[in-house]
């Protein structure tokens, strides 16, 4: 069995990777892969050109044979996928790297980008998680399988229907996979925490949308409340100064009355005498109405 993994030079495009059984037809594949490094690795490694030869850098070009298939712990899962494919350098630039350090070439799995494809690799080489498990159950047991690494130069054509990487490619993406909490492909990328299946963003409860609308609408509450509380309070001020001015009107009073006693007397007196000559007005108002009445009902 051979794999041949095809990309272009330049390493800004995903590659394709074809499984051939022994006569050299193709038995599985092409399926997509990414053959280019992770830029922040490169970077922290002293390799910010991504020299293939070099650590941290592009996998290197050349022919490969097969050591091993080797699973992974769960929390590997979102760095590499659940298995890995496990190469040594036979030719080409590959077995110029060894003498930088370069010993091996893995071939795993991942989390998928924002823009659903590849992410960019720690120098290896990086396909969907169902892809390396297929390849690691075809692969079990056969210790002649080799891997071809070759630069392709893409036409023009092919250049315009294969998308460009961009930066959002090597970002976690929204997905129902439950990848692991740490990362050891890239240290530029966020540890991932799980919530019911969705990658945290705003919490448990939710999306950043449902967060943000949250708090706002906490915001607004509390402004609400607050604006309440300040009426409340000059409407209960108010209330008081009234209560109070009508509390000084009437002690007021009540010491007007206290302090002249012969005044009260002499009104009161003055206001019976009233009385009686209004009752005597109403009697004789009392007579005259009886004669109207009487006159407008017969008419």
């Amino acid at each position: 069995m051979k794999l041949v993994v095809q990309v272009d030079p330049r390493r800004d495009r995903e590659g394709t990777l074809t499984l051939h059984d022994a006569s050299g037809v193709a038995v599985y594949g092409p399926v997509p892969v990414c053959a280019t490094a992770d830029q922040a690795v490169a970077r922290q490694l002293g390799n910010a050109a991504r020299d293939p030869l070099r650590p941290g850098g592009h996998p290197p070009f050349g022919s490969y044979r097969f050591v091993k298939a080797t699973p992974l712990a769960p929390d590997e899962y979102r760095a590499r996928g659940p298995c890995a494919l496990v190469f040594e350098p036979r030719t080409g630039d590959a077995v110029s790297a060894e003498s930088h350090g370069r010993l091996l070439l893995e071939l795993h799995g991942g989390a998928p980008g924002g823009g659903g494809g590849l992410r960019s690799t720690g120098g290896g080489l990086r396909v969907a998680d169902e892809v390396v498990e297929e390849l690691a159950t075809r692969l079990r047991g056969d210790a002649d399988c080799e891997l071809e690494l070759q630069a392709v130069r893409e036409s023009w054509w092919s250049r315009l229907f294969r998308r460009r990487r961009t930066f959002g490619d090597d970002q976690p993406a929204e997905s129902g996979t439950s990848w692991g909490s740490r990362d050891s492909s890239s240290p530029s990328e966020p540890a991932y925490s799980g919530r019911g299946g969705e990658f945290s963003g705003a919490g448990a409860s939710g999306s950043w949308e449902s967060a943000s609308t949250g708090r706002s609408a906490a915001a607004t509450g509390a402004a609400v409340s607050a604006g309440a509380a300040v009426a409340a309070a000059a409407v209960l001020a108010a209330t008081e100064s009234g209560n109070a001015a009508a509390s000084d009107a009437s002690e007021g009073a009540a010491t007007g009355d206290m302090t002249d006693d012969s005044g009260v007397s002499e009104v009161s007196d003055s206001a019976s005498e009233m009385s009686d000559s209004t009752t005597a007005e109403s009697d004789s108002s009392s007579s005259d109405s009886d004669s109207e009445t009487s006159t407008s009902t017969s008419y």
